[in-house]
C-alpha cells in the first residue's frame, strides 16, 4: 500500500470538497426564480422602463430607422411578453427613431444592469 504524504490527502478533501460546494451553487443559481416579461409594445418608454425595473428586468434600446411611429412609443420587444428570464435579464424594445429623453428611473443600490445600450437597426 502507497503512503501518501498527510498535506496531500488534507488538500484533496478540501479541494473535494469545494468542487461540491460550487456544483450546488450552479444547480441553485440554474432554478433562480424566473420573471415573467410584461406586455410593452405600444408602451411609451418612460412606462416600459419603470415596469422592467419594477420588474427586475434591464432595458436595451433599439432604434428602427424609417418608422412614422412616435419617437417614444414602444414598437417591438424581444423576447415577447410572457417569455420567463431570470431576474436583471435584458429585455430590448424597438422604438422610431428620435431623441431619447434622459430618464429619471430609482436605481437600485449594486445597479445589476448594463448601461442601456442603444443601436440604430433598419426598419
Amino acid at each position: 500500500m502507497h503512503q501518501y504524504p498527510a498535506g496531500l490527502v488534507k488538500h484533496a478533501g478540501r479541494t473535494a470538497a469545494l468542487a461540491l460546494v460550487l456544483v450546488v451553487a450552479l444547480i441553485i443559481l440554474d432554478r433562480a426564480p424566473k420573471v415573467a416579461v410584461p406586455r410593452l409594445v405600444g408602451a411609451s418608454l418612460a412606462s416600459a422602463a419603470s415596469t422592467l425595473l419594477h420588474d427586475k428586468l434591464c432595458l436595451a434600446v433599439e432604434r428602427r430607422a424609417g418608422t412614422s411611429a412616435p419617437a417614444l412609443r414602444v414598437l417591438a420587444q424581444s423576447p415577447a411578453a410572457g417569455a420567463r428570464l431570470k431576474s436583471w435579464s435584458t429585455v430590448t424594445v424597438a422604438l422610431a427613431e428620435g431623441p431619447l429623453p434622459r430618464l429619471a428611473l430609482p436605481i437600485p443600490d449594486n445597479d445589476p444592469c448594463p448601461r442601456i445600450a442603444e443601436r440604430v437597426a433598419p426598419s
